[in-house]
């Protein structure tokens, strides 16, 4: 939108340059200037020939890209200076240290789920057995500890319990039935086959037939089951880890004054690179074992510079928070992968 002056040889004059204010076609808003005050949206017109549409596209990705190739240069290159710019709030250069940190987790999960294979079983899947002595006394004292008997006797409520699952959980209670007697799986399942079927009746309750589905996909494949939910809720559990590994920074860091969310989003940045170094260490092939040692000793040194930047510590006094906070993290990783696996066993 154009004004011409009265004169032939005037300069044709830009509204936006104008003091009189346009409104925003989004909001309604009066605004002065490429973007409005209230929501944001800039002043691009895409009502228009294809080619200015094109290259605006271009434009806005170019522009895109130099966030990323800024941030990521600045994360991978100087350890820290992502940290310490957003300290500085210097921010707009550089993407969102959420997001990044978001896109860097998902994206290390989903390598850990293909990565993760199963155990290698030579009798079958799931097959987790009992020793059994040679002798007679010893299978005797078996078959009266671990109900190695009871198939015949619960044979009635197995029925009971197929019926009330289906065909395809039928089958799997028949595939682990077909297991040795040794087997823990089928031990399980034959000596608890009366709760499960829930009486002569079957299973009526939504949460009963749920419960004893899912015990039976775990007696079916324990690994499969207990892996795929174990990587399924580690996110969330390593989510929680951030505010509380902020939480031990600002309080080994007390001295320094910075703000909690200052600790927060190093505490980001650094778990980033993080799922960075060992989502690459599990794509390496297994004859390299050299890599993944090159890996951590440089995720060490990352971790040391990243500290030593962003907190202005000393190289001793670096040194002994880098050991102390590892000591830390190490305890409280170890209770965030427990508290995950007790998600699995409680929550089947």
């Amino acid at each position: 939108m154009h004004e011409s002056g009265g004169g032939e040889g005037e300069p044709v004059v830009d509204a936006e340059t104008t003091s009189a204010p346009i409104a925003c076609p989004n909001c309604g808003t009066p605004k002065q200037g490429r973007f409005c005050a209230v929501c944001g949206q800039n002043d691009r017109d895409y009502l228009r020939s294809v080619f200015p549409v094109v290259y605006q596209i271009l434009a806005e990705t170019f522009e895109a890209d130099s966030r990323v190739w800024r941030t990521l240069g600045a994360l991978f290159l100087r350890p820290g200076l992502l940290s310490l710019e957003f300290s500085r709030n210097r921010r707009a250069r550089y993407l969102s240290p959420f997001r990044l940190y978001l896109f860097t987790s998902l994206l290390f999960f989903l390598v850990l789920s293909l990565t993760v294979d199963d155990p290698k079983q030579d009798d079958g899947p799931g097959l987790i057995q009992v020793r059994v002595g040679d002798s007679e006394e010893d299978k005797a004292d078996a078959i009266a500890n671990f109900g190695f008997d009871k198939l015949e006797a619960n044979s009635e409520a197995i029925e009971t319990l197929k019926r009330s699952l289906g065909e395809e959980r039928a089958s799997k209670i028949d595939q682990i039935l077909a297991r040795p007697a040794s087997s823990v799986p089928r031990m399980l399942l034959v000596n608890n086959a009366v709760g499960l079927a829930g009486g002569d009746e079957g299973l009526d309750e939504p949460l009963d037939l749920f419960v004893a589905g899912q015990l039976v996909d775990v007696f079916h494949a324990p690994w499969p089951v207990v892996r795929d939910r174990f990587v399924g809720y580690l996110p969330v559990a390593m989510f929680l880890v951030l505010p509380l590994y902020a939480l031990m920074l600002k309080v080994l860091f007390i001295r320094r004054h910075r703000f909690y969310a200052e600790h927060l989003v190093f505490s980001m940045h650094i778990h980033t690179i993080a799922f960075t170094v060992f989502g690459v260490a599990l794509l390496t092939p297994p004859p390299w074992p050299w890599v993944d040692q090159i890996l951590l000793l440089a995720l060490a040194g990352y971790y040391f510079v990243a500290l030593k930047r962003f907190y202005a510590t000393g190289v001793l006094a670096t040194i002994a928070g880098l050991l102390f906070l590892t000591w830390l993290y190490s305890l409280l990783l170890a209770a965030v992968l427990f508290g995950a696996l007790a998600a699995v066993v409680v929550l089947f």
